[in-house]
């Protein structure tokens, strides 16, 4: 019953998606399915098949011309974060359409949502972190010679990560610059 609920909840949030484009509606409607993608025992492959297809045809949000906000990253993040928890607990093999459609896209919304992120990002700002369940994303725009100077924390679950020059020669350039 809930399932079924949740089937009927997202047909209207796509006829929604189909008619409003601000983006303050856009916004609410990806944290709408955020919502609907959260708690894998209240889903199967059909309800978040459709939050796919909402994500890409009606939000069109895999487009090279979207570039969403750091909220709307963020949101979409999560939703991906929730379908690969649901897929992982019921499809873990990946035998059906939904994971294989998922694993298949997977590098799509990685991508969308990394873009968007350094997008956002001015030059030598501090880096950002888009953090889930099951993956962090970390963002920052610098020269490379900037990259080495640094130590980069995505939080008390993921180890630090420092960048360093394979090559040394690589490192005597950046005293140039």
């Amino acid at each position: 019953a809930i399932i079924n609920f949740r089937l009927e909840s997202l047909q209207d949030i796509q006829n929604i998606s189909q008619v409003v484009n601000d983006s303050t509606a856009q916004e609410m409607l990806l944290n709408a399915l955020k919502v609907s993608s959260q708690s894998e025992v209240f889903n199967n492959n059909q309800t978040l098949s459709l939050v796919q297809d909402i994500l890409e045809d009606n939000m069109d949000i895999l487009s090279n011309s979207t570039n969403l906000s750091d909220s709307e990253a963020q949101a979409v993040a999560e939703i991906l974060s929730n379908m690969m928890s649901y897929a992982s607990l019921y499809d873990c093999a990946g035998n059906t359409n939904f994971t294989i459609g998922l694993r298949n896209k997977t590098n799509l919304y990685l991508s969308k949502i990394g873009q968007s992120a350094f997008a956002n990002l001015l030059p030598g700002e501090n880096y950002s972190v888009i953090t889930t369940d099951n993956f962090n994303i970390l963002s920052q725009k610098l020269k490379l010679c900037n990259l080495t100077s640094q130590t980069y924390s995505m939080g008390d679950s993921s180890p630090d990560i420092t960048f360093d020059f394979k090559n040394k020669k690589d490192a005597a350039d950046c005293s140039k610059d």
